[in-house]
């Protein structure tokens, strides 16, 4: 079976084949990984106007060293496109989807179109939410997945909202988070960040970084600990971001600072204490990155608690980071306990 991401670029492929746009056509197309159909649609029609657009920051980057016009921020641009086009992945996050579907629909001028495409064959989940938002849909049923097609015709019939607020809680006290479609993890607190609430420390008075704080629940958690300091949620996701800042109001917890960034953010910032969920996909790729940011930014002596489901990896690397450190089983998780 093809790994994830050739999947991905199966449906992007598929539309770059497929997609028909006027010589001087506004396009907007999302990315599953980091902009290669935007790439390809500028490069076969050079007089359409292509914007790449992400969530990410991290992969925006990457893309724009392939000089394409990228755009980077929580949602689709609410102007006057002629046409977007959605890739879609069968094992992707289908409130994502339908999130970006909903946001295609504003985006497009009246008569615009609808390009998505999914690498599932049998699809007909994907083709029931574009039904759904635009009424009428072309469906091409390929070998390998299959094309959809749409115009926008009147006004959007109903607006969904896809925020979500939850509460957890964390020793003596209650926290509120508030999630979106493609921010890790969205409507529930994961097992992993569950296990680091269990084992970090923090004192009042430390400064702390969480380093790719999706919805911010260790932020959260790390500021109700120390109101005299201060806690940097940084992640390279726009939405994520946006969300801690919410949660922070929600929760009257001042001392959170979030920001974007997925190299650490400001080069000046000292901590005590960074903490870490990495992603376990991308073969420890974006773990380095995580412990990069964090041998960066720790005071000497400063500490690093970060969770994962595979310490093997981290018994045998860490040492290229950090000098001291200690694993400890906690339920399914590990939960790596390091001195800078």
């Amino acid at each position: 079976m093809p790994h994830s991401s050739q999947r991905g670029w199966l449906s992007e492929r598929l539309l770059a084949e497929h997609v028909k746009l006027s010589k001087s056509a506004r396009v907007l197309v999302t990315s599953l990984g980091v902009g290669e159909l935007g790439q390809r649609i500028r490069l076969e029609h050079p007089h359409a106007d292509v914007v790449a657009f992400f969530l990410d920051a991290f992969l925006e980057s990457k893309c724009r060293q392939n000089e394409i016009v990228t755009m980077c921020r929580s949602d689709l641009p609410d102007d006057t496109r002629d046409a977007v086009l959605i890739p879609v992945r069968q094992d992707g996050e289908a409130e994502l989807v339908r999130d970006y579907l909903q946001q295609a629909f504003l985006c497009l001028r009246e008569g615009g179109s609808l390009w998505t495409a999914t690498d599932n064959p049998n699809d007909t989940w994907l083709g029931e939410q574009v039904k759904t938002l635009f009424g009428r849909v072309s469906r091409r049923a390929l070998p390998e997945g299959v094309v959809y097609t749409s115009s926008r015709v009147g006004p959007l019939r109903r607006m969904r909202s896809f925020e979500c607020e939850f509460t957890f809680r964390f020793r003596d006290r209650l926290l509120r988070v508030v999630t979106r479609p493609g921010v890790f993890s969205h409507r529930r607190v994961d097992p992993g960040t569950r296990a680091i609430l269990k084992t970090f420390n923090v004192t009042d008075g430390e400064r702390v970084m969480d380093i790719g704080c999706g919805s911010g629940v260790l932020s959260l958690a790390a500021a109700s600990l120390t109101p005299q300091g201060g806690v940097w949620a940084i992640d390279s996701n726009h939405r994520a971001v946006e969300c801690v800042q919410m949660a922070a109001q929600r929760n009257d917890l001042a001392n959170i600072h979030a920001e974007v960034a997925f190299d650490g953010g400001s080069a000046e910032r000292r901590v005590d204490v960074c903490l870490a969920n990495p992603p376990y996909y991308a073969q420890f790729r974006i773990a380095e990155l995580f412990l990069d940011a964090a041998k960066r930014a720790l005071k000497p002596g400063g500490r690093l608690y970060l969770v994962t489901k595979f310490p093997q990896w981290y018994d045998e690397n860490l040492l290229r980071w950090f000098q001291q450190a200690e694993i400890k089983a906690v339920g399914r998780y590990h939960v790596i306990t390091a001195r800078a």
